[in-house]
């Protein structure tokens, strides 16, 4: 992993939210792209399309949506919402998983439970998605509880967040990518290792294989 330095930030303002740098700004998220949310309609047919249809249960922990149950052609898929395309932040906003982050990869729609933003260029997607990730919490408490708690695309727009300069963000970017790759990697050395020690465990254990030579020490 590259070598990162860190500096603890002295210079600082109060917001309502908490201290942030004093460079920083505060800006609602409706200001730094556009929010919308899928529509309710009635598929008229199921024809497998080129266009993955995004459902809260295709929004999972992991970052990107690579393939979902159902893909619509285009004139089926307009009916959900515009095509999203790479880059677009998703978001649940219908339902006890409300608040689950999600990125699109591929050309995509959401339905009537998913919400979307599309970031401009003031805005680095990456930055914005891993914000949102880290404040889930928060944005549960932007919704409005009833048999299903929903989150209003108004109440989306007016969340503030706390934004650097789109360098910063970018180099905050790579470096959470940075430590998720690394993450990711021991994660798959350390499921590999326990599998060998549950193999050759077993095999010593049943006589399946014999210690020859057991090193001194």
């Amino acid at each position: 992993m590259q070598d990162w330095s860190f500096v603890k930030e002295t210079k600082v303002k109060k917001t309502y939210i908490g201290d942030i740098p004093d460079d920083w700004k505060l800006i609602k998220l409706g200001e730094i792209g556009s929010i919308g949310v899928g529509k309710q309609r009635r598929i008229k047919r199921y024809v497998e399309g080129k266009y993955l249809l995004i459902s809260p249960k295709k929004i999972s922990d992991e970052k990107y949506i690579l393939q979902t149950k159902i893909t619509l052609p285009e004139d089926e898929a307009l009916r959900c919402s515009p095509i999203l395309r790479k880059n677009t932040i998703v978001i649940v906003s219908t339902g006890h998983s409300i608040g689950k982050i999600g990125m699109v990869k591929k050309p995509s729609v959401v339905n009537q439970h998913v919400s979307y933003l599309i970031c401009n260029n003031n805005a680095n997607p990456d930055y914005i998605y891993y914000y949102l990730k880290a404040k889930t919490n928060i944005i549960k408490q932007f919704s409005e509880t009833s048999t299903i708690p929903y989150l209003r695309r108004s109440s989306l727009r007016n969340m503030m967040i706390p934004m650097p300069s789109i360098d910063e963000q970018k180099d905050i970017s790579r470096l959470i990518e940075s430590m998720n790759t690394q993450i990711k990697l021991k994660t798959l050395e350390l499921e590999l290792l326990n599998r060998m020690s549950a193999k050759i465990q077993g095999s010593l254990l049943d006589g399946e294989v014999r210690i020859r030579n057991f090193p001194n020490g």
